[in-house]
């Protein structure tokens, strides 16, 4: 059975609420490389959807779908746990439950997934201020390549920038 659920709006969308940006898993990548809001709370999201694949690749995959697949090639994987980011699931039977990234990939294309769930909603606990990061992908080549590596760090940083620091911050 293959069921389309593209028309939901209620997965759907970027949010921010209660610290957390809520992005629902049928938002497409090109809207999450586009929203000014991931942009603004997690820059390294918009790094990485801005990384995958070409425009028309973008205007159709979802960030469930990158998730879903376990690949080890998913672009937003590594910003998304590097954020600590939470998986939201729900299924008809047994309702709705919430896991972290971390814990959501079992191996090589294995997820908790259950058969009856889909991925509804992603959040992530909104960087404080003091955090900064940076997400890279290695390809084999410019345009429309599949990841070689992609790395994601987020850091808290400690200490103040000033002149004696040279615009620099102790970490």
């Amino acid at each position: 059975v293959l069921l389309d659920v593209g028309g939901l709006d209620e997965i759907k969308g970027v949010s921010h609420r209660g610290g957390f940006l809520r992005i629902g898993g049928a938002t497409s990548i090109a809207a999450i490389a586009a929203s000014p809001l991931v942009h603004e709370k997690a820059p390294i999201l918009t790094a990485a959807a801005k990384s995958i694949g070409s425009p028309m690749v973008r205007n159709r995959a979802t960030l469930a779908g990158n998730l879903a697949s376990a690949s080890p090639s998913a672009d937003t994987a590594p910003a998304l746990l590097a954020l600590d980011a939470v998986v939201r699931l729900a299924s008809a039977r047994e309702g709705v439950r919430e896991t972290p990234l971390a814990n959501f990939f079992l191996g090589y294309r294995s997820t908790l997934l259950k058969e009856d769930e889909i991925i509804t909603d992603i959040l992530i606990p909104v960087p404080s201020d003091r955090s900064a990061g940076m997400f890279e992908k290695v390809g084999l080549r410019n345009a429309d390549a599949i990841s070689v590596v992609c790395v994601a760090v987020v850091m808290e940083m400690d200490g103040m920038v000033g002149p004696a620091t040279n615009g620099k911050r102790d970490v």
